[in-house]
């Protein structure tokens, strides 16, 4: 059987325990349907070795049922918090202002440098992170940037078509770039100055703030770097997901 169409009706009630924990912190129960499909993708997860911190620290599903769902970190015990405003649609995650609209996701201890990994599922617009190393994401490509937009080096996934970015740090200069789960670029270069690149790639294990234009983000995730198999899984997994939601088509 193709892993991706297996049921996972495992444990009390169809559902795996990881899936009754998950939905047991919600405050809005989703739907029978929503609730398969959370434990389609977190079997998946599993299976493919996927679902484990700090391979993944993070995981927020953004394009959630209620905002309280939208919030929670899928690999730990904790949750974003809303600041700025942010207004929140079913399925499509937060938009806000620019300007200070925004989710501020909690983590787990940090990896070091060069075993890293951010992603983010585009929904719609532009989608930005601000705490270092920068990212911005869109339909047109993924762009990551050390230090600050100003002074940092630049590494662009080319678009378009882009619906899955992620960026991975293999090592300290080594960067990989993944297209919607495929390999689209590599980068390996000096840094000039080393002085702010490793406090500014700690710092997405330390908290990170995703900023929110008139663009959504589908999903967000970040911890270890990946592979290109384990890149290809992910990918498939949550695209799988969101198509089943009724998120993208």
């Amino acid at each position: 059987m193709n892993p991706f169409n297996r049921p996972y009706t495992l444990g009390r009630g169809g559902l795996l325990p990881e899936t009754r924990t998950l939905i047991g912190r919600m405050s809005a129960e989703p739907s029978r349907g929503r609730k398969a499909a959370i434990n389609r993708l977190i079997g998946r997860l599993k299976e493919r070795g996927l679902w484990q911190s700090p391979k993944i620290d993070a995981l927020y599903v953004l394009a959630a049922h209620d905002s309280n769902a939208h919030l929670l970190n899928w690999f730990a015990n904790n949750a974003a918090t809303a600041a700025g405003g942010p207004i929140f649609t079913v399925d499509r995650g937060s938009a806000g202002d620019g300007v200070d609209a925004r989710l501020i996701c909690q983590t787990p201890a940090g990896n070091p440098v060069g075993n890293a990994h951010i992603g983010i599922g585009v929904q719609a617009g532009l989608v930005g992170l601000t705490y270092a190393p920068y990212a911005f994401a869109s339909e047109g490509g993924m762009t990551t940037v050390f230090g600050s937009p100003s002074i940092g080096s630049g590494f662009t996934v080319p678009g378009p078509g882009l619906r899955h970015g992620i960026i991975c740090w293999t090592g300290p200069e080594t960067l990989r770039g993944y297209k919607n789960g495929s390999l689209a670029r590599t980068w390996s270069a000096p840094v000039a100055d080393t002085s702010w690149e490793q406090p500014q790639l700690h710092r997405i294990y330390e908290g990170l703030d995703a900023a929110f234009t008139t663009g959504r983000a589908g999903f967000l995730h970040y911890g270890q770097a990946l592979s290109d198999l384990e890149a290809a899984n992910l990918s498939a997994a949550l695209n799988a997901y969101m198509v089943e939601i009724g998120a993208w088509t």
